[in-house]
């Protein structure tokens, strides 16, 4: 079944109805209560890996490559989103996916 990373997670609302989608889903958080509260997230079918890490690695993630990766609402509150992207799209083989989403307007103030 093919998998997944889902770049700053939050409470799990977002992935939680695509997640029955795929074998495994890996979900980051920058803080630990978030990760706790992912890895209480109840799933249909998929397997999800709550991590607590910034860097989007292989080493960090447990895995070398991923199907698809999602990154939700994240851009626009990184420090670096050029890197971010970058990471992601160096852990998809080619012809992957990645699924980005960004709240408009990207400043939120002028």
């Amino acid at each position: 079944l093919p998998a997944a990373p889902d770049v700053g997670a939050g409470d799990g609302s977002l992935c939680s109805p695509y997640a029955r989608l795929f074998g495994s889903v890996t979900v980051t958080e920058l803080t630990s209560p978030l990760v706790w509260r992912l890895k209480a997230t109840p799933t249909q079918g998929a397997s999800l890996q709550a991590v607590a890490t910034a860097e989007l690695t292989p080493r960090a993630l447990g895995r070398e490559q991923f199907d698809v990766a999602f990154c939700l609402n994240v851009l626009d509150r990184c420090k670096d989103p050029v890197r971010m992207v970058e990471q992601l799209h160096a852990l998809l083989p080619p012809g992957g996916w990645l699924v980005v989403a960004v709240v408009l307007p990207w400043l939120q103030s002028p």
